[in-house]
């Protein structure tokens, strides 16, 4: 839910956040085995190429910020396969219907406005946890 605040408020990601929370990922699967939401290691590892996969040409040509792709990677790390999945579906719903308002909003000669990438996914990472933590039988 931090994420999710300083994208919509600063439009800026801190190293320390994603970074951070990649790294202490990284170590819950090497000390534990598992992920931080009983997945197994490689379904986080190919959730955070995933991740990737989506990410670096949005980076590339400037649809997304370097943090943007940094949390995404630390997101797959974290969630897993299905956290993944659920996130990138949702966030992306969510992120198109931000960027509909924000084009409805906007009045002739405004400069387009940025739609923060890591404020719809780290609401629809949020939603994807409390799906597979709370509800009998997860995501499926």
């Amino acid at each position: 839910m931090a994420v999710a605040v300083l994208d919509a408020r600063f439009r800026r990601l801190p190293n320390a956040l994603t970074l951070g929370t990649a790294l202490i990922a990284v170590f819950y699967l090497a000390g534990f085995g598992q992920g931080p939401l009983e997945t197994q290691p490689a379904s986080n590892l190919f959730a955070a190429a995933l991740f990737l996969l989506f990410l670096l040409p949005a980076y590339a040509r400037h649809w997304v910020g370097g943090g943007d792709v940094k949390l995404g990677v630390a997101f797959g790390l974290l969630g897993g396969l299905k956290a993944a999945l659920v996130t990138l579906g949702a966030g992306g719903l969510l992120l198109a219907a931000l960027g509909w308002r924000a084009q409805r909003a906007r009045k002739p000669g405004d400069p387009p406005r940025v739609v923060p990438w890591g404020t719809a996914h780290g609401l629809a990472f949020a939603a994807a946890v409390v799906v597979m933590e709370h509800m009998p039988g997860g995501i499926y």
